[in-house]
């Protein structure tokens, strides 16, 4: 997909620029992706990859962000750390990824406490009884 290329070819950049010759980790912390039921279904690297290469009608619903990320990473021998706490790194597909490049992990399901996979389970939970929570707080 354009998205991976782009995205490998900034990771190569970002190294490029800032010299880096050593071991890459990418970090991924943004905003909560909700949980994909696409990725549990994905086995191996190939299945994946070829997931990726599909549009969303063909696969069968969208390939969210942080697998792109995590995949593009992977590809050029960079580690993934997932601070979501989306199901990004129970894709098996991504696991054989990892496995197959030397060196690398992947790694993460959270950096907050369970209290962050509550309040996705409880919105899940609420979307799907036809309610839209304007705001979620927590202290």
């Amino acid at each position: 997909s354009e998205a991976l290329k782009c995205l490998r070819a900034d990771i190569r950049y970002f190294k490029w620029r800032n010299g880096v010759v050593g071991h890459t980790t990418v970090i991924w912390s943004a905003s909560v992706e909700p949980n994909s039921e696409l990725l549990p279904n994905l086995k191996t690297a190939n299945e994946l990859l070829e997931a990726i290469e599909l549009d969303e009608a063909e696969r069968g619903g969208p390939i969210p962000p942080s697998i792109l990320y995590a995949t593009a990473a992977l590809l050029e021998g960079c580690s993934f750390i997932n601070g979501g706490s989306q199901n990004t790194v129970s894709c098996p597909g991504l696991v054989d990824l990892a496995q197959q490049q030397l060196g690398v992990y992947c790694l993460g399901t959270d950096f907050k406490a369970g209290q962050t996979k509550f309040k996705t389970a409880a919105l899940e939970y609420i979307r799907t009884m036809g309610l839209t929570p304007r705001v979620v707080a927590s202290s």
